[in-house]
């Protein structure tokens, strides 16, 4: 199981790379682009920036839709469970123009999608249309996650900041079409097939500062 340790920004800050997704384990294709994450956290919100390094190309979605929309462009994916006494974790999938998709559940079945539910406790920032202009040979996501808000969302307990706090989470990048540029990487490996990353008892350790 991987460790990462996210650092306490008042501000929050930029950082410098903390971790990359580099493990590309079930790709059927040779691609696989190394994904820098940076990542920091205040009392209230965890930031994380995945700057994707593979040449930026027009997407197909620009607004929230279900899997099967989003999996048409190449995503990146932060899987957070944030309360270690509920199985469930919280999926975003997000591609590079920004659109996105939010589900909870124990692992990748039977979860409840809720892209169209209210989510204040998210905010995501890209800067696809200067990226793409300038044929950028990489493209940047920004997540913010309010903390307080996602804990009221799951309606488990109230949100309290504490240092070493323990999370547990995965990363991935995945792109399943078209077949012949498929690739799927994760920083926290599994053994098994892909959707192992996405099971509670399978996902690496966040610790806050």
């Amino acid at each position: 199981m991987k460790t990462l340790v996210i650092p306490y920004e008042p501000k929050l800050k930029d950082g410098q790379a903390q971790d990359k997704i580099n493990t590309y384990k079930f790709t059927q294709s040779n691609i696989g682009p190394d994904v820098d994450i940076y990542c920091c956290h205040n009392k209230e919100i965890l930031k994380f920036e995945l700057t994707v390094r593979e040449p930026i190309t027009e997407v197909k979605n620009f607004h929230p839709n279900f899997a099967n929309k989003i999996n048409e462009d190449s995503t990146v994916g932060i899987i957070l469970q944030p309360y270690l006494r509920d199985p469930r974790n919280f999926i975003l999938r997000i591609n590079a123009a920004g659109a996105y998709f939010i589900s909870f559940g124990h692992w990748y079945w039977n979860r409840a999608d809720c892209t169209f539910e209210k989510n204040d406790f998210i905010s995501i920032t890209q800067n696809y249309g200067e990226l793409l202009k300038n044929s950028a040979p990489f493209w940047q996501i920004t997540a913010e996650i309010s903390l307080p808000l996602l804990f009221e969302f799951l309606n488990v307990t109230k949100w309290q900041y504490s240092p070493k706090t323990v999370m547990k989470a995965n990363f991935l990048k995945v792109r399943k079409t078209p077949a012949e540029n498929a690739h799927f990487g994760m920083w926290n490996e599994v053994e098994r097939n892909t959707y192992y990353s996405y099971r509670s008892d399978k996902l690496g350790k966040l610790i806050l500062e």
